[in-house]
């Protein structure tokens, strides 16, 4: 479940592809897919300046383009896909005022 197909299964749906004909469905499968895309942010606390956030985001991008860190990722097998600090700010944004109505739209499933 995501907002994007992985490469290694081109043929494999996405959860919101299954429900394309259902715009209540859809909407609850946006809402669950954009919610686990970004499950793992980092994050700042509220209120921090924006040219510390920009510092932050940038070295998270450097970070994830460093070739001894995606070496080092490699070795391990670690999967490295990285979303950037807009999009995951973007998904939030939009997830977090529908939380409460989508949960209880899934619970009465």
């Amino acid at each position: 479940m995501g907002v994007r197909k992985e490469p290694e299964l081109p043929d494999v749906p996405l959860l919101s592809d299954l429900v394309a004909a259902d715009p209540k469905k859809e909407a609850i499968a946006q809402f669950m897919s954009q919610a686990v895309s970004a499950a793992r942010p980092f994050a700042a606390p509220p209120g921090v300046p924006d040219d510390r956030v920009a510092l932050l985001r940038a070295a998270f991008d450097m970070t994830m383009r460093d070739p001894e860190f995606l070496a080092d990722a490699r070795k391990l097998s670690v999967e490295i896909d990285p979303m950037s600090g807009e999009r995951t700010q973007a998904i939030i944004a939009g997830v977090w005022p529908h939380r409460s109505r989508s949960s209880r739209t899934c619970r009465r499933r």
